[in-house]
């Protein structure tokens, strides 16, 4: 975070394990401190002077950005490393749904408030099980016309469905059976309340390769017109989909068992 987000701002510092009269919106010299660090380092980069391959961080454009983070913008030029995020007002997306190091994810906090628990409560206790990505481009490739092209993402979200699914019961197992020790603690109030430690966690579908499955469909890319319109159909029936998957199996209360959503594989 370039500036002190402001679910934090009003939050008692805990210091030596006490809380003391000061709040984290006051420390916001010592957030441009830390970023001003984190940018020469990774200027600096690892031993042989190569690129950090992770973690990737993404910097939220945002209203308050500061973009006089001092070499900042050499960092950019040089490696390319950060991914941005368009937190505008306009897009009308909050940088506190965003729960990732690496992809894009976007999770959807309002299907977790509406399950029970509160915002507050389920922002910490959240995230992705796991991701299974769509390669776009091969779709492109391979199809025929518009019908060939959506139903060759749908089948192929089927599976990755079942993928999911799967994984998902074997991380419950391995949990259940104490492989995961700090996971099941820190997701016990969970637990209590759905019956599982990953109950209010994502199944992630990626997608990949949207130009080149324009270039290869289309023979423009998603720059174009028609290339722009494909990618926007391409999204909305991967999300329609996901909430179709959604919806088909509920608990007594009628929320689903499980979540799914969309995501920007790296």
């Amino acid at each position: 975070d370039v500036n002190v987000p402001k679910f934090m701002k009003e939050e008692k510092v805990l210091w030596g394990g006490k809380y003391t009269k000061d709040v984290y919106g006051d420390f916001q010299d010592e957030v441009d401190m830390f970023n001003k660090a984190f940018v020469e380092v990774c200027m600096k980069g690892d031993y042989s002077g190569s690129i950090f391959g992770f973690p990737i961080p993404t910097y939220n454009i945002t209203p308050d950005f500061n973009w006089e983070i001092p070499g900042f913008w050499k960092m950019v030029a040089k490696y390319g490393i950060p991914y941005f995020g368009n937190f505008m007002p306009q897009t009308g997306m909050d940088p506190e749904d965003v729960r990732s190091m690496c992809c894009h994810l976007r999770l959807d906090n309002k299907e977790l408030s509406k399950r029970g628990g509160g915002l507050f409560n389920a922002f910490p206790l959240t995230g992705s099980v796991g991701v299974v990505t769509i390669n776009l481009a091969r779709i492109g490739y391979l199809s025929k016309d518009d019908d060939d092209y959506f139903e060759r993402l749908g089948d192929l979200m089927d599976i990755a469905k079942s993928s999911l699914l799967i994984k998902k019961k074997a991380v419950e197992g391995y949990t259940k059976a104490g492989l995961y020790p700090y996971s099941a603690t820190i997701l016990r109030p969970i637990m209590r309340k759905f019956g599982g430690y990953w109950s209010n966690h994502f199944l992630t579908f990626g997608c990949i390769g949207m130009n080149e499955a324009c270039l290869n469909f289309l023979d423009k890319s998603i720059l174009s017109d028609e290339g722009s319109a494909l990618a926007k159909r391409t999204l909305q029936f991967m999300v329609d989909r996901s909430i179709e998957y959604q919806g088909e199996e509920l608990n007594e209360k009628g929320y689903p068992e499980n979540l799914f959503n969309v995501e920007a594989t790296p």
